[in-house]
């Protein structure tokens, strides 16, 4: 039969413990140690501690010397006191399923510089102040602002006195410069709110000192708009109430050339002083102050088969197919003159009742036209001429030499000249004539002199043409 003690307290030798048995159960105090503790007949280290609803001791658990190698597995949750906080130095892991966190305070979140506050599944987006400066990126796009429907979108100074740029819902997007709007959208394009002084201006407010763009309003109310470089290459356009310059190109900050719209006109100008060199009148006319040329010679037409030009004047000639006096067109002149009848040596007294003369000059030729009525003629002396040439003829003729005409009717002439032909020729004397001359009948050259008979002039009726070359000096 096995030995029994029974005791109700055993103490440790050293007061360092004590087991008390009573009636429900051991109660151990102190620090106990052992190999092994079972709980039924499972080792409670390699099973696992079961624990009730709650697991309580008045004065906390202590674990800071607790080794969990792998993991402790809490059910459900773990409940701290009443108060529900959760002190450490540091917390680790991804925070997923972390809800309702209220941050209050002055410096409830704090974030050092050039630490990101990360923003996406992916950190697709970042917040993060530089020194005096706040960065919000989207690493993958764009960022978007976005604000309820008939809101304003301001960028503004942190105390909301200045602003600086302002987008309205489905409105103006607005630039302002120290509080003050300057430049805004509308439906038709960009405006530009006009206040004091340039409206545009990059540079100096020098005419053309190195401005990329320069637009200017000028004190008498007056718009200019000035484009140019650092080379003093440009453009400019000006208006003013004093005639200047509209439309210019510069160099080396000087005019070389501008457009103005003074006096009804456009006038196209070169140099620094301006000289005028094309000009637009309104009535459509276009006038040179220089010659017209083609980029090469030969090269270009002027006016074509469906568009031809209706009229060429020239003062000094036109050159065709070549550019020698020999292909020079110097004149073409249509008009008409007024043959008359007289007598080489002395005036006669003539009536004519028809006196009719045409004329057309093709550079220095003379086509001429004549149609004279003799009525009566009488007195005078020497041979009978038609004098009134519209142009004087060249010197030097002699007796059926250049210009010898010929007549349509001659009633009015001698027999013998209408029998025997004219020999009548062209000559300079007195402007230039044409001396009436016949063939005997021995075909010697005979003047018309006198009056009737077989040798002189009868009333009648004397038709002719003629051509001959004026004369080098000109009529």
């Amino acid at each position: 039969m096995a030995s029994e003690i029974r005791v109700n307290k055993i103490n440790n030798r050293v007061g360092l413990g004590t087991v008390t048995y009573t009636d429900t159960g051991i109660i151990v105090s102190g620090i106990s140690t052992a190999t092994n503790f079972k709980t039924g007949s499972s080792d409670l280290h390699s099973s696992g501690l079961t624990v009730g609803n709650t697991l309580v001791h008045s004065t906390g658990v202590n674990a800071s010397s607790m080794d969990i190698d792998d993991f402790v597995d809490v059910g459900n949750n773990i409940k701290l006191g009443n108060a529900g906080v959760i002190t450490a130095t540091s917390f680790s892991g991804s925070g997923a399923n972390l809800t309702s966190l209220p941050i209050g305070g002055a410096n409830a979140l704090s974030l050092n510089d050039n630490v990101n506050l990360n923003l996406g599944t992916g950190n697709d987006g970042s917040l993060f102040n530089a020194g005096n400066y706040i960065f919000l990126k989207n690493h993958n796009g764009g960022v978007a602002i976005q604000a309820s429907a008939g809101n304003v979108i301001s960028l503004q100074k942190y105390d909301n006195s200045d602003i600086g740029l302002q987008y309205v819902v489905d409105g103006a997007i607005k630039l302002y410069h120290d509080n003050t709007p300057v430049v805004e959208t509308t439906d038709n394009g960009l405006k530009f709110i006009q206040g004091s002084g340039n409206l545009i201006k990059y540079g100096t407010t020098s005419e053309f000192a190195n401005a990329a763009i320069n637009i200017n309003r000028g004190g008498n109310g007056y718009a200019n708009i000035r484009l140019s470089s650092n080379y003093g290459c440009g453009l400019f356009m000006a208006g003013a109430n004093d005639n200047t310059d509209e439309f210019g190109i510069n160099q080396d900050n000087q005019k070389n050339g501008y457009l103005d719209n003074r006096g009804g006109f456009i006038s196209f100008n070169t140099g620094t002083s301006g000289v005028a060199r094309m000009r637009v009148e309104n009535s459509a006319q276009v006038t040179f102050m220089g010659n017209a040329l083609p980029s090469s010679d030969g090269g270009y037409d002027l006016g074509g088969s469906s568009n031809r030009w209706r009229s060429l004047y020239t003062s000094a000639g036109l050159y065709i197919g070549g550019t020698g006096n020999a292909n020079k067109l110097d004149a073409y002149i249509e008009g008409t003159w007024s043959p008359s009848i007289n007598r080489s040596s002395s005036a006669a007294s003539v009536t004519l009742s028809r006196q009719d003369g045409h004329y057309i000059r093709v550079g220095n030729v003379i086509h001429i036209w004549f149609d004279i009525v003799v009525s009566s003629a009488s007195g005078g002396g020497g041979s009978w001429w038609i004098a009134g040439l519209p142009f004087t003829p060249i010197s030097g003729s002699t007796a059926g030499g250049y210009g010898a005409p010929t007549f349509r009717s001659a009633t009015a002439m001698p027999v013998r000249f209408r029998t025997n032909g004219s020999s009548s020729w062209i000559s300079d004397t007195a402007g230039g004539v044409i001396y009436l001359m016949y063939y005997d009948d021995g075909g010697t050259e005979q003047y018309v002199n006198g009056y009737g008979g077989t040798g002189g002039l009868n009333n009648g009726r004397i038709t002719g043409q003629a051509f001959y070359f004026e004369n080098a000096a000109g009529a």
